[in-house]
C-alpha cells in the first residue's frame, strides 16, 4: 500500500504546486480547468478525439449555455467568489465572458498543456500495471512510455474522465479545510512533508490502515516551519502563518 500511495501523493502535491505557480489562485485554476473538463466532455459526447498535438494546434474554444451560477455550483464557490475570480481570469486575458458562453482564449492553453502531468500519472500507471502483473491479475506488464503514448493519442477523450475525477478529489478535501484553498494547500503540505518522512525511513508497510496510523505518528517527530512552507507552495510567509 505505502509504495503505490507514495507515487499519488507526489503527484497531487506536484500538482497543487503547479496549479498555484501557473495563476497564483487554485480557485482561478480550478475554474480554468473545469472549462477545459467541460470543453472535452463536449466534444466525446459527439464521439470526436483530439489527440495532445491535434487539440494544442489551436486550444481556443467557446462554451455555450455556461454561466456563473453553473460554475460556483460545480466548483463549491460563491456567486460572488465565481463571479469576481471570472473577472480576473478575463482581466488577465484567459477567458472573455459573453452573455451565455464563456470563450477560452490562446493564452490560457498555453499555461494549461499537461506534459508534466501525463508524465507522472502514467508512472503511476506503470506501477499499478507492474502490480498486477506481478500478482498475476494481467499477463502484461505496460511501462511509462505506453501510457504516455496512449493519453497523447486519445488525449481529449482521456483528459475528460482524469480532469472530472481530479476536481472531485481536489474539492471534496478542500472542503475539510472550511473550503479555503490556501489553507487546503498548507495542510496538504504537511501531510506530503510526513508522508515523505515515512517514505525515507526503512519500515514498509503493506495494509492501508498501518500506513495511516504510521503516518499520522511522524508529526510528534518531523515538523515543518512557515518559511520552509511558503517555499514548497509559493503562498507568501504572512499568508501561512
Amino acid at each position: 500500500y505505502d509504495s503505490i500511495h507514495y507515487l499519488f501523493i507526489e503527484f497531487q502535491f506536484s500538482w497543487l504546486q503547479q496549479a498555484y505557480k501557473t495563476l497564483g489562485d487554485l480557485d482561478k485554476y480550478n475554474i480554468v480547468l473545469y472549462l477545459f473538463k467541460e470543453n472535452f466532455v463536449n466534444l466525446s459526447e459527439i464521439f470526436k478525439v483530439k489527440s495532445l498535438n491535434e487539440f494544442y494546434i489551436n486550444p481556443r474554444f467557446i462554451l455555450d449555455k455556461i454561466n456563473i451560477i453553473k460554475i460556483s455550483q460545480k466548483l463549491r464557490l460563491s456567486k460572488e467568489t465565481a463571479r469576481r475570480k471570472i473577472l480576473e481570469l478575463e482581466e488577465d486575458g484567459i477567458l472573455i465572458k459573453n452573455k451565455k458562453s464563456i470563450s477560452v482564449t490562446l493564452k490560457a492553453g498555453l499555461l494549461q498543456k499537461p506534459e508534466n502531468t501525463i508524465n507522472s500519472f502514467s508512472k503511476i500507471l506503470q506501477y499499478v500495471s507492474w502490480l498486477l502483473h506481478k500478482e498475476k491479475k494481467v499477463k502484461k506488464y505496460y511501462k511509462k512510455e505506453f501510457f504516455i503514448k496512449k493519453i497523447k493519442e486519445r488525449f481529449t477523450q482521456i483528459l475528460a474522465i482524469f480532469l472530472e475525477y481530479q476536481l472531485d478529489y481536489i474539492l471534496k478535501r478542500k472542503e475539510l479545510a472550511n473550503n479555503d484553498s490556501e489553507l487546503f494547500f498548507i495542510f496538504g503540505t504537511l501531510f506530503y512533508n510526513q508522508v515523505m518522512f515515512l517514505k525515507r525511513s526503512e519500515k514498509r508497510t503493506h495494509y492501508k490502515r498501518e500506513w495511516v496510523d504510521e503516518m499520522l505518528q511522524v508529526g510528534n517527530k518531523k515538523g515543518i516551519n512557515a518559511m520552509s512552507i511558503s517555499d514548497l507552495t509559493g503562498i507568501p510567509r504572512p499568508t501561512v502563518i
